[in-house]
């Protein structure tokens, strides 16, 4: 592929949205994130061990991480190390039994003492976040496979109480269309978006983090 045809297909659209720089919402790529292109194609098979985020959503996390913090992950994989590393306890929800299998066996290897990874059909999620106990959360993470049994946005309503006064809940994908009412189940709730370069598939997409208020 020539350089020329290499922007070309960079620039190019797939129909939900008009190049991919653009997020779903509409939004162009910042300025500022440009290099993540590069970036993005020189990972593209890739398979170390971190988060498939946008590389502005994982640089974003690295910061906001703290090591005495208590995690919760909904939908488990090779993100779940690196949180790991960078957290005090978590917990990883995981509804796929052969994926659940791969990351339970890749966190023995790696000896972490301080992650369990859970097997459960979706359906059963709601029980599994009932029995954390409310405020008990620095962190929640949103990114897994949805059926019409349990949506991200039925996770996040279920998760909503279980964060801390200043705790965050985290929110992949939250470009899409569906996943526009999140603010009413939020109500009061900072919201910080950001936008950044996915290497699978390669293209603009956006992470939002929300704020629990301190006096919520």
């Amino acid at each position: 592929m020539t350089t020329v045809e290499c922007g070309r297909w960079v620039m190019r659209g797939n129909g939900m949205r008009k190049t991919r720089l653009h997020s779903l919402r509409g939004d162009l790529l910042p300025a500022a994130s440009w290099l993540e292109i590069i970036r993005a194609l020189l990972s593209r098979g890739d398979h170390a061990l971190r988060p498939w985020l946008s590389l502005a959503a994982v640089t974003y996390l690295d910061r906001l991480l703290d090591r005495r913090w208590l995690m919760l992950e909904c939908g488990a994989g090779r993100s779940s190390p690196w949180y790991a590393t960078r957290v005090g306890q978590i917990w990883s929800l995981e509804s796929n039994e052969q994926w659940f299998e791969y990351v339970r066996e890749l966190m023995e290897h790696h000896g972490f003492g301080n992650h369990e990874v859970i097997f459960a059909p979706l359906e059963t999620w709601p029980s599994r976040i009932s029995c954390f106990p409310d405020r008990s959360l620095d962190i929640a993470v949103v990114d897994h496979d949805e059926t019409a049994s349990f949506t991200r946005l039925a996770a996040i309503g279920a998760l909503k109480s279980k964060v801390r006064p200043g705790g965050v809940l985290m929110l992949d994908d939250s470009d899409r269309p569906e996943f526009g009412d999140v603010k009413d189940i939020l109500p009061g709730w900072d919201g910080h978006r950001v936008i950044g370069m996915k290497s699978s598939p390669l293209e603009a997409v956006e992470t939002s983090f929300f704020r629990r208020p301190c006096d919520g």
